[in-house]
């Protein structure tokens, strides 16, 4: 687990965080909430170290050295509960039965227990109602963290119980900084949103590529550059539906996140925004589940006239 000093670009939240320790006022639950590929997990599992450790140290991390320090770095800390879906499953009615019972308990390990929901966006609408139940008479000394991409995929009732606190996109020179610097992080850097798990993603799609291969087509055939991102999207296989949606949805937002650009750089409004509403009628056609090849036809249809201009630096 790394330790608050590790994690980079996350000011706000870790000073909500330090504060909250140093004063002994921490809520019985909290959301961390923003895109993915940020460092919301691993803030959350450092913060639930330094609720649990007996010795923190004046930044208010983990000391990393006490015996508590020691039971979670082993795996063998009984006050802490990472709960996390089985593979595709969503985190079921029984994890959530279990985490009751434990923090039901009597601490057997300090005065904490600490519960983290990695995955929040998982938790269904009944195992949602099951949670409520512990958060409006949370045991002593327990605290649930839910991480989630976005707040709207939990219930109303359960955030409410919430402390909730913001993660923002990693700007482009944090994320230099961390990753290895070549050509390929530098051109991908201002298209990933901020986050390092979508630079992974688009660098394993061969992003910069394609849209090198597709500018050269689109201006005069755009037709024809769409069947070129159409086979680029099927990955090696046609009939893997999510991935093609998957990998269609992250194309398309390598080309909303130019047209942001473009228009925080003075660019031409009118055509920008053109583009931009044409692409995110794609997105949502896609979460819609319209096919992702006939979306990405209709939309490179209607804005390969102005690629040029849509991807110039």
């Amino acid at each position: 687990m790394k330790s608050f000093e590790e994690i980079r670009g996350q000011d706000d939240a870790l000073r909500q965080l330090r504060r909250a320790l140093r004063e002994g006022r921490l809520a019985s639950g909290y959301l961390f909430f923003g895109p993915d590929g940020i460092g919301k997990r691993t803030t959350a599992l450092a913060f639930a170290r330094s609720v649990l450790c007996r010795e923190r140290t004046g930044s208010e991390d983990a000391c990393g050295e006490c015996p508590a320090c020691t039971r979670l770095r082993s795996g063998g800390h009984r006050g802490f509960h990472l709960v996390e879906p089985e593979g595709t499953r969503d985190i079921r009615m029984e994890q959530i039965h279990e985490l009751g019972r434990l923090l039901s308990l009597t601490p057997v390990e300090g005065r904490e227990q600490v519960a983290v929901f990695p995955d929040a966006d998982r938790i269904g609408v009944l195992q949602a109602n099951a949670l409520l139940k512990i958060l409006e008479e949370p045991p002593a000394g327990s605290m649930m963290v839910f991480v989630t991409r976005r707040v709207d995929l939990l219930p109303e009732t359960v955030r409410s119980r919430c402390q909730s606190i913001r993660f923002r996109p990693l700007s482009a020179g944090v994320i230099r900084d961390i990753l290895p610097d070549d050509e390929d992080v530098t051109r991908l850097a201002p298209l990933a949103g901020g986050s390092l798990g979508k630079i992974a993603r688009l660098r394993e799609m061969g992003v910069l590529a394609l849209l090198d291969e597709v500018e050269a087509l689109v201006g005069e055939d755009p037709l024809q550059a769409a069947e070129v991102c159409i086979r680029a999207m099927r990955g090696g296989s046609r009939d893997d539906l999510a991935t093609r949606r998957e990998r269609t949805m992250a194309f398309l937002s390598v080309l909303l996140e130019r047209e942001r650009q473009c228009v925080a750089a003075g660019g031409d409004a009118g055509r920008a925004d053109f583009c931009y509403r044409r692409l995110v009628t794609g997105l949502d056609n896609l979460r819609l589940n319209v096919d992702p090849d006939t979306v990405l036809r209709a939309t490179l249809v209607e804005i390969g006239p102005l690629w040029p201009k849509t991807l110039s630096s």
